[in-house]
C-alpha cells in the first residue's frame, strides 16, 4: 500500500525514522551500483554515535573513525629437550569497573561514498539528514557540520539530503525555502552550489549525482526510492497518521490528510 502523501512521508520522521535512515542508504548504493561507470563504485559507511546524557545532563556524542585493535603480547618461549613449549603468562586478578549505562544510547549512522576503485579517492559523498544532525548546539550538528566543512575544503562533491521538516536546516544561502530541501556543491563549482526546495506536498525530485569533472552524472529517482522502501517495509502498519506531529501539519494539509484517510 503506497503512502497518502505525494511526496516525502513526514509521519517516517515521527515513527521509523532509524529503520528509514538505513533503508535509504542501502538503497543508494544499489541503485548507483548500477549505472556507475567502470572505475567506480558506491559503498555504504557508518559511523557509531554514543549518545551519554551523564550525571550533568549535557550529551555527549562520540563518533569513533575506526576501530584499532592491538596485537597481544607474544608469549615467552623456553627451550626444553629441544622442544618449544610455550609458558602461559602468569594469571592476574582483575577487578571489575562500574558503569552506569542509564543514559547511554548507541546506534548507527550511515551515509554513501561513491569511490574511485583503485586508488579508493572519495568522488562524492551523500549525507542524508538524521535529526540529531539539524539539534543545533548538539555535540551532533557540531560534529557533523566539521565533516561538512571538511567535505566542501576537498576535491569532493557533497550531496546533502534534508527530508526532515523538524529541526534547524543547514545553511545554503537566502533562496532555501520549501519542508526539505537537497544540497549538491561540487569542487569545480564552489562557492556556487544548487539547491532543490521540497514541499510537503509535491513529489521528491530527481537528483543529478555528480561524479568527476569530466563525467556525466547519475540520475537517483528519490521519490521512487522513498516510495519503494514505504511498500517494503510495510509503514501503513506503523505510522499513526492520527498522531500529531512536530512541527504541527497545516490545517490546511491535516484536512487533506483526513479526507484521504
Amino acid at each position: 500500500m503506497p503512502s497518502p502523501f505525494p511526496g516525502m512521508d513526514p509521519f517516517i520522521e515521527a515513527d521509523e525514522w532509524g529503520d528509514f535512515h538505513s533503508r535509504i542508504n542501502s538503497e543508494y548504493t544499489v541503485r548507483l551500483g548500477a549505472v556507475l561507470p567502470t572505475g567506480l563504485v558506491a559503498r555504504m559507511e557508518r559511523r557509531v554515535v554514543i549518545e551519554d546524557g551523564g550525571l550533568d545532563g549535557r550529551d555527549k556524542v562520540i563518533y569513533p573513525d575506526a576501530f584499532v585493535v592491538q596485537a597481544g603480547a607474544s608469549r615467552p618461549v623456553s627451550q626444553s629437550g629441544g622442544t618449544a613449549v610455550l609458558e602461559p603468562p602468569p594469571r592476574a586478578r582483575v577487578e571489575p569497573l562500574e558503569v552506569d549505562i542509564s543514559e547511554q544510547i548507541t546506534r548507527n549512522e550511515y551515509f554513501v561514498e561513491i569511490r574511485d576503485a583503485k586508488d579508493r579517492k572519495v568522488v562524492t559523498v551523500i549525507e542524508t539528514l538524521s535529526p540529531d544532525n539539524k539539534r543545533r548546539g548538539s555535540d551532533a550538528f557540531k560534529k557533523y557540520a566539521r565533516k561538512r566543512e571538511t567535505v566542501l575544503k576537498s576535491d569532493a562533491t557533497l550531496v546533502e539530503v534534508d527530508l526532515l521538516r523538524g529541526g534547524e536546516p543547514m545553511r545554503h544561502g537566502p533562496e532555501t525555502a520549501g519542508d526539505s530541501r537537497v544540497f549538491v556543491s561540487t569542487p569545480w563549482t564552489r562557492p556556487r552550489a544548487r539547491v532543490w526546495p521540497i514541499g510537503l506536498m509535491t513529489p521528491l525530485p530527481v537528483i543529478p549525482i555528480p561524479l568527476r569533472e569530466d563525467e556525466e552524472p547519475v540520475d537517483l529517482d528519490l521519490q521512487d526510492i522513498v516510495s519503494t522502501i514505504y511498500e517494503t517495509a510495510s509503514y501503513e502498519q506503523t505510522l499513526d497518521y492520527t498522531e500529531q506531529l512536530r512541527p504541527p501539519l497545516p490545517p490546511t494539509v491535516r484536512a487533506w490528510l483526513t479526507g484521504r484517510l
